[in-house]
């Protein structure tokens, strides 16, 4: 489990202690559950589950960047 003010990601290899542990949470706070992690913190996160991956990304944030700087044209090298 991570935390950062009030965003809570939690990662686990048990279904059942995924579960025990959200319900642990919603016990004693008001909780949301977001399901599946897509963004935390500005970061894009993309699992694929059949390969066993998981990918971060800030491409967006890069490209905001560029944008800002009129370097949507400049070259990757």
């Amino acid at each position: 489990m991570g935390v950062y003010v009030d965003d809570l990601p939690i990662a686990s290899n048990s279904n059942d202690a995924l579960k025990k542990a959200i319900n642990q949470l919603k016990d004693r706070f008001p909780v949301k559950d977001l399901g599946p992690l897509e963004f935390c913190l500005g970061i894009k996160v993309t699992r694929n589950r059949t390969e066993g991956t998981l990918m971060l990304s800030q491409r967006h944030l890069v490209e905001e960047i560029l944008a800002k700087y009129d370097m949507m044209d400049c070259k990757p090298i």
